[in-house]
């Protein structure tokens, strides 16, 4: 029974710390050292921020290799925290509980007039432990106080992604014919552009949700022990013993974006849409803690490889992304960009979906054609962080090699995590 007091101990957190390393997204390089995929970023970066923007630069073949990696959380950070640090930090907790997430993205781009296509490695996913496990983790364990971990829950996807954009930008007399429509809005564009993503996925995923009140107390012979009321933690997840089994679904992303005029830029995006992946069949993990009164001592009841049909989480629903960017030229070879991101999870196994807003300010320099230098700073209400980021290029001819790291508020020991990205591509 001593061993299955300690599995109920630390069960919470091995989930804490193993999950978070299977959830991944997608980024660049140049889109790291800038701090955010922008709607106003043109080129195949695009393809994760606006994809009216993938042929801005009107490049006739693009060949591209790209890896990033990132961990964040929304609590914990590479500095000793300070008992003040910790209340604000419970605090933060409190509202939104502990939620990590790892991103990462590998694959390759090919790029031939207006029309690019992708095959990539790519995931989404996020993982929530509960407030009162959080706190637990800053201040220690209180005896006789329980720790609940209602609220618990998340989900991670991994797939193979592979499709097309179409980007188009309109011609003289179309774009005329736009200007004159707006006219009386007393608002001229100088281009405009609209585009198209279309993704297939084919992976699996994972989820999972717990809840439960534990904790430590004493008893009647003063002896410490496990007090607390029936919980559960349970796993869901595609069985894929052949590739039939893969959970498969498609999703969209469109675009448009306008050069107002020479100076100033505008961008709108909304990513994800109608993306999900579905299969016949998971299976479901369980174990439920039960107390047995008569024996006085908690039951492990294990549920495990049950085959689930028709059940709502067979499907994995993606979250859905709207960006909205501007970009400003203050002199030639120096942008500046701003964003602004929603992120709304919505799978149901969230008791309550998170949503994530992202403010971006970004400054790119390219005087230099053979040496762009980035950076920015970036605020997420999810992370509850300042990120600062930067970056740089060494463009040789045709050979382009990217590379940048974030969150350098790290060089002062205050970050909640890290981002790295390079990407190699051949231009034409």
């Amino acid at each position: 029974m001593r061993r299955e007091k300690i599995r109920l101990l630390i069960l919470p957190l091995l989930l804490l710390l193993l999950l978070p390393g299977i959830t991944e997204a997608a980024m660049t390089a140049r889109s790291i050292g800038l701090g955010d995929d922008f709607a106003v970023l043109g080129g195949f970066e695009a393809l994760y921020g606006n994809p009216a923007a993938v042929n801005l630069d009107g490049h006739k073949f693009v060949l591209d290799l790209s890896g990033t990696g990132e961990f964040w959380n929304n609590i914990l950070r590479n500095d000793y925290i300070s008992e003040k640090d910790k209340e604000k930090l419970v605090s933060i907790a409190e509202r939104n509980g502990l939620i990590l997430g790892a991103e990462a993205n590998s694959g390759l781009k090919l790029a031939i007039g207006p029309v690019l296509f992708f095959a990539e490695g790519r995931g989404n996913g996020l993982l929530r432990v509960s407030g009162d496990y959080a706190e637990l983790l800053l201040k220690g364990n209180e005896l006789e106080r329980i720790y609940s971990l209602d609220g618990s829950d998340g989900a991670a996807a991994f797939y193979l992604d592979t499709g097309l954009n179409y980007s188009y930008r309109l011609n003289e007399s179309q774009l005329e014919a736009v200007n004159e429509f707006i006219n009386n809005a007393n608002l001229q564009v100088g281009s405009l552009s609209f585009g198209l993503s279309y993704h297939f996925l084919q992976g699996a995923f994972i989820k999972y949700k717990a809840a439960g009140k534990f904790g430590t107390g004493f008893d009647e012979e003063g002896v410490v022990d496990f007090i607390g009321s029936d919980g559960a933690v349970a796993f869901y997840y595609p069985g894929i013993e052949e590739f039939a089994d893969l959970a498969r679904g498609h999703a969209f992303d469109i675009g448009v974006y306008a050069d107002i005029n020479d100076r100033y830029s505008l961008g709108f995006s909304v990513l994800n849409i109608a993306a999900s992946l579905k299969t016949d069949r998971v299976r479901e993990e369980r174990l439920d803690f039960v107390y047995n009164e008569e024996e006085d001592e908690w039951k492990l009841e294990d549920t495990a490889d049950l085959e689930i049909y028709n059940y709502e989480e067979n499907i994995m629903s993606l979250p859905l992304i709207v960006k909205l960017g501007g970009k400003m030229e203050v002199i030639e070879g120096l942008d500046l960009l701003a964003n602004y991101t929603i992120t709304s999870y919505r799978d149901s196994i969230y008791e309550k979906a998170p949503t994530d807003h992202r403010f971006s300010l970004a400054a790119e320099f390219d005087r230099l054609n053979f040496l762009p230098l980035r950076t920015g700073i970036t605020y997420s209400t999810l992370e509850s962080s300042l990120a600062w980021s930067a970056g740089m290029g060494l463009h040789l001819g045709p050979l382009h090699l990217d590379f940048a790291f974030s969150d350098l508020t790290g060089l002062f020991y205050r970050s909640k995590g890290v981002n790295a990205g390079l990407n190699l591509s051949l231009v034409f």
